[in-house]
């Protein structure tokens, strides 16, 4: 599992998974430690990676996923 932390960004847990919803991939919201926003708009993000091995996702195939995600972000932040 990997959690991003936005804290410092324009982004936040709820705008980025709202962004990466649209493209079809599947994360979460979620809370850090010492999170200074609301329960309802957390500065953190999860990614279920043991949900992508078991899929048969590679490494190479995790660099592509970045990419979109990456992308999904910039569009998020216009």
């Amino acid at each position: 599992m990997i959690v991003i932390d936005f804290v410092g960004t324009q982004l936040d847990g709820s705008i980025s998974e709202k962004a990466l919803d649209k493209i079809g991939i599947s994360t979460s919201k979620s809370t850090i430690p010492d999170d200074p926003n609301p329960p309802f708009r957390p500065s953190g993000l999860r990614i279920g990676t043991p949900a992508m091995t078991t899929r048969g996702v590679k490494e190479n195939d995790m660099r592509t996923i970045v990419d979109f995600m990456h992308q999904a972000f910039k569009l998020a932040q216009e």
